[in-house]
């Protein structure tokens, strides 16, 4: 069977479960072809797109399955995570995550109102977390990392997600999505290329047996 994932994306039209959602049962869904668009159309679930828009991993995977949506891949990701208030040294390890290739959309949250940018420079300047507030980047860093410098990453929702998921039969599709390699800043020391793709597809492997 042949499917097409849909991938939120923070930033984009769709962003979160229920725009997805939305597009399915307002645009997508008719009688006639209905069982068509189920079985042929699903969704990509990003594990660190969710995180950056602050949408629980149970929340965006209760939304497809009330709705009857299949999750049709995972793509295996964790965020940066920053807690405010920012140190100078936290500052100065997100700005080193600031590079020009791809935008790193950033979900701030202070516990009862959501704030959202285009590019992590932006967040940055647009003024200090409180110290209540959390910033999630979209930068997808190593997941077998609990943290980089004095940053944290979203690894716990990427095993959430796992946890939920690991078990289903019908998902097969599980893809380490950690792209930016080649960009991450020199110095936190990391693994080189090969020595990193290892470990993360290894912990990948051991945490997807755990919960299955």
């Amino acid at each position: 069977c042949l499917h097409l994932d849909l991938e939120p994306e923070p930033g984009c039209l769709l962003q979160r479960s229920q725009d997805m959602v939305s597009l399915f049962e307002d645009h997508l869904l008719s009688p006639d072809m209905e069982d068509v668009v189920r079985r042929h159309l699903r969704v990509c679930h990003d594990t660190c797109h969710a995180s950056v828009m602050f949408e629980s991993q149970a929340n965006a995977i209760e939304a497809y399955d009330r709705a009857g949506i299949s999750i049709g891949k995972v793509q295996v990701s964790s965020a940066l995570q920053a807690r405010g208030p920012l140190s100078g040294p936290m500052k100065d390890d997100l700005m080193a995550f600031a590079e020009p290739r791809w935008l790193h959309q950033c979900g701030c949250h202070d516990g009862n109102r959501f704030m959202f940018h285009e590019d992590l420079p932006a967040a940055l300047a647009s003024g200090p977390l409180g110290p209540e507030e959390v910033m999630r980047v979209h930068f997808h860093v190593p997941v077998h990392l609990e943290s980089i410098g004095e940053l944290e990453t979203t690894q716990d929702d990427l095993v959430e997600a796992i946890r939920l998921l690991a078990g289903r039969e019908s998902l097969t599709d599980w893809e380490v999505e950690t792209y930016a390699w080649g960009v991450l800043p020199k110095r936190f020391d990391l693994q080189d290329l090969a020595s990193g793709i290892a470990d993360e597809i290894r912990w990948t492997r051991s945490t997807l047996e755990q919960y299955s």
